[in-house]
């Protein structure tokens, strides 16, 4: 939960190998929402209250609030798209379920975190045999 915005592609993909293998059912990924008018949102009321947050050139911010993150230099929160941790996961994993969350009633995209539901695809495998 919440840890694999900080791994790295090549860290990412050897990790998500590891755990296809280990997982045996289901598995709840927890990853923030770091694009959209919610990135923009959580990146105003940090700025705002002065809290730490990632720094972004005026591109960068702009591209993160219209979902273009791969334009975006990655570090750690910054630059993560929760639609390309599925991508990267599908040789592995299928994808169940994505939820916003913690406001599970409104739209995915909508949500500060995201809450993702994934089956190895060794299980699926294993099971139909």
């Amino acid at each position: 939960m919440e840890t694999m915005e900080h791994l790295t592609d090549e860290c990412l993909n050897g990790y998500l190998e590891r755990l296809s293998k280990a997982v045996r059912h289901l598995m709840l990924i927890i990853v923030p929402n770091e694009k959209g008018v919610v990135f923009g949102s959580k990146w105003l009321v940090k700025k705002a209250l002065r809290a730490d947050h990632d720094r972004y050139s005026a591109s960068e911010w702009v591209d993160a609030v219209l979902g273009r993150c791969h334009r975006v230099r990655r570090d750690d929160h910054k630059g993560f798209d929760y639609h390309r941790l599925m991508r990267q996961a599908s040789p592995y994993f299928q994808v169940k379920s994505v939820s916003g969350l913690p406001f599970t009633g409104l739209p995915a995209p909508l949500g500060f975190t995201m809450g993702i539901v994934a089956k190895p695809l060794r299980a699926a495998t294993t099971a139909t045999v």
